[in-house]
């Protein structure tokens, strides 16, 4: 995970949660765990809201919470987080959530990034699917997933492609669509999600990479815009520079480069969530339609103390990190050049 942290993150934002949550099936499993919008007091649906920067700042919030929540479970799939979270699920007495649901969650959160990143250029080998998907399985089990389901669908890679596509296929049905249902909030996290730190992208890049991942018919009926020839081409360019580092560690001769590259990323990733949370270390919680935002107290007894200078001393060992890469790859290819210039001249 941690070696692939940044294109797993933007497939879980631009796939599972932007392109998942379409389906007119999820909307009501959505409010009942008041998952990035609280439910209405009157349908029980999610509130169909214009998006200003109030809405889009609490829905970056509660994506930053399912960050923590995963990065919470890569370094203990037995975490108390992950625990209060079933726990939570469990107590909802509006109605039960689906098992078939819950496992069809996992797999948006287990196979799909290992299949969107493939797509973006990321070269995953077999071992690392494997132990991916046993991970993932273990998380399964404490959500309370039924054991019957993880054997029969995420035992291996192969099978879990399998469910993914079978729960496409079941939860993306729109030819019976409730005209009551809410619109989907693919756009709304999109925007949410925009100008944000540390890269401040806007909002045609998510739109761009949205539609890579999720093909142009979905896409048009999610309302994610065409992608200019522009866009298309520095999303390529973005997907380079995002996975080129693994690779250039994969054949550096030094190896310890490519462990405090993970180290390294694994930190500023567990620092940036947690500056994006505004220096908190969140805790699950429902919220309803009358009380939408925290409370000042649970914000307090939340905060984290921020340690300032060992961010500034983990950006400078990132920087002094990609200039060595660059610094080398810049050699090899002037190396490259000089010698074919040599044999074009002699």
């Amino acid at each position: 995970f941690w070696s692939n942290a940044v294109p797993i993150m933007s497939s879980l934002l631009h796939f599972s949660l932007a392109g998942g949550f379409s389906s007119p099936r999820i909307t009501r499993v959505l409010s009942l765990s008041s998952y990035l919008t609280p439910p209405s007091m009157k349908s029980g649906l999610l509130n169909d809201e214009t998006v200003t920067r109030v809405s889009s700042d609490r829905t970056f919030s509660r994506l930053n919470e399912t960050a923590q929540f995963v990065l919470e479970v890569m370094g203990a799939p037995s975490s108390p987080l992950m625990h209060q979270h079933a726990s939570s699920l469990a107590e909802l007495n509006q109605e039960k959530v689906h098992e078939h649901y819950l496992a069809a969650t996992l797999a948006s959160f287990s196979i799909a990034p290992l299949v969107c990143i493939k797509q973006m250029g990321c070269r995953v080998s077999k071992q690392e699917e494997e132990d991916f998907i046993a991970l993932w399985r273990v998380v399964g089990y404490h959500l309370s997933v039924a054991p019957d389901i993880l054997s029969q669908h995420f035992a291996s890679p192969k099978q879990a492609t399998k469910f993914l596509a079978s729960c496409v296929i079941h939860l993306l049905d729109f030819s019976e669509q409730d005209l009551n249902s809410p619109r989907p909030p693919t756009i709304p996290i999109l925007k949410a999600i925009s100008e944000r730190p540390p890269f401040r992208t806007r909002l045609a890049y998510h739109m761009a990479l949205t539609r890579f991942l999720l093909g142009p018919k979905l896409s048009d009926y999610l309302g994610v815009d065409p992608t200019t020839t522009y866009e298309a081409l520095r999303l390529k360019i973005y997907l380079f520079v995002s996975h080129y580092p693994k690779r250039f560690g994969e054949i550096y001769p030094r190896k310890d480069w490519e462990q405090r590259r993970v180290s390294l990323v694994k930190e500023a990733v567990c620092r940036l969530t947690r500056f994006n949370l505004g220096m908190r270390k969140t805790l699950y919680r429902p919220r309803d339609a009358e009380h939408p935002e925290l409370e000042p107290r649970v914000k307090e007894l939340e905060t984290i103390v921020p340690d300032f200078e060992g961010g500034r001393k983990m950006v400078r060992e990132y920087r002094l990190t990609l200039l060595e890469m660059g610094s080398v790859t810049a050699g090899v290819v002037t190396l490259g050049c000089v010698a074919l210039w040599v044999l074009a001249s002699g």
